[in-house]
């Protein structure tokens, strides 16, 4: 099963924010919004590429000894 998820910029989110504050006709409404719809499995696959990008690569401070755990 794939689920999706929506996507949104904060900045977008800042904007319809401030809008809806200083609009009268907004008071108690509710506004879903999304930018883009991903699956799952595409998101996944994408936040591991950035991650990868900017990841250091882990090192143990002395090698680890078999059943030392």
């Amino acid at each position: 099963m794939i689920m999706y998820f929506g996507v949104v910029d904060v900045r977008d989110v800042v904007d319809l924010h401030l809008g809806a504050m200083v609009h009268p006709k907004a008071a108690g409404e509710r506004f879903p919004w999304a930018a883009d719809l991903l699956p799952s499995v595409e998101l996944t696959i994408e936040q591991v590429r950035e991650a990868a990008k900017t990841a250091p690569a882990l090192r143990t401070p002395q090698p680890c000894k078999a059943g030392s755990l």
